[in-house]
This record gives structure tokens, sequence and C-alpha cells, in this order.
């Protein structure tokens, strides 16, 4: 039986890459998110 089954595997792999690449380029996350949280604030 192995430690990680493949399902497990399947759903763990796209988490740790997001997490990874959203680390070493936040700008890609934060230029998605500042507009909803200008509105949000109110802030131009």
């Amino acid at each position: 039986m192995p430690d990680v089954r493949g399902f497990e595997l399947a759903a763990w792999v796209p988490l740790i890459v997001l997490i990874v690449l959203l680390g070493l380029w936040p700008k890609a996350l934060l230029l998605l998110t500042t507009p909803a949280v200008q509105a949000i604030l109110g802030t131009p």
C-alpha cells in the first residue's frame, strides 16, 4: 500500500504548484485581486 494514492496526488500537485508559483510571482495574483479590493475599500 503506497503512502499516497493517485487521486490524492492529483489533488495535491496542482495546489503545490500554485503555492510555489504564487510565492515566486505574487504580482500575478495581486493584479487579479487589486480591482476587487479597491472596489470594496472604495479607493480609486
